[in-house]
């Protein structure tokens, strides 16, 4: 497959079964949740300008393995011109968001990157292991998926909640 457009990132948002709650709501359309839409239609304009010639040869590559051209976040960085195609994604995308966007497309891409070019250290300690973390590589690389995490509070017991409205921070062990 190879980059994806921004209308496929769009499609395939809408076409995801979510489950997203929002101050106490389930979210039924993800991409029509005002607070969701225009995050959604900015890492759109991200995955628009793989496809941009005046972006293109800087934020993407061809890959070796496949010859479909890839984002640079998927590249394994073999010298000082392979560092500085990665960190032209980086620049490009951080100046197209003002900087503001904290979680673009490159961002957990880049970590799967370098564990797959790190495998051999998961292998040390199970091959299977090994294995997954280079398909997984692949298969984000292949598809252009957008990686990212959350960030949430455990859940705290009621016997505690009265506690957190009078300190700022508190630790729950489970």
């Amino acid at each position: 497959m190879g980059i994806r457009t921004g209308a496929q990132y769009i499609e395939a948002v809408k076409a995801r079964k979510h489950e997203v709650w929002l101050s106490g709501r389930k979210v039924e359309n993800l991409f029509e949740e005002p607070v969701f839409k225009q995050p959604i239609l900015e890492i759109a304009k991200l995955y628009d300008m793989q496809h941009d010639p005046e972006f293109q040869d800087k934020i993407t590559h061809v890959c070796e393995e496949t010859g479909e051209r890839v984002n640079n976040a998927f590249l394994v960085p073999k010298s000082y011109e392979d560092l500085v195609k990665r960190r032209n994604v980086f620049e490009a995308f951080a100046k197209a968001t003002f900087g503001l966007m904290g979680r673009t497309p490159d961002f957990l891409n880049v970590v799967v990157t370098s564990m797959y070019y790190n495998s051999w250290f998961f292998e040390k300690y199970n091959k299977n292991w090994a294995e997954n973390v280079r398909n997984y590589y692949k298969y984000i690389r292949d598809n252009d998926i957008f990686l990212t995490h959350a960030i949430i509070n455990r859940k705290m017991t009621a016997a505690r909640l009265h506690m957190s409205r009078r300190i700022r921070t508190h630790t729950l062990v489970q």
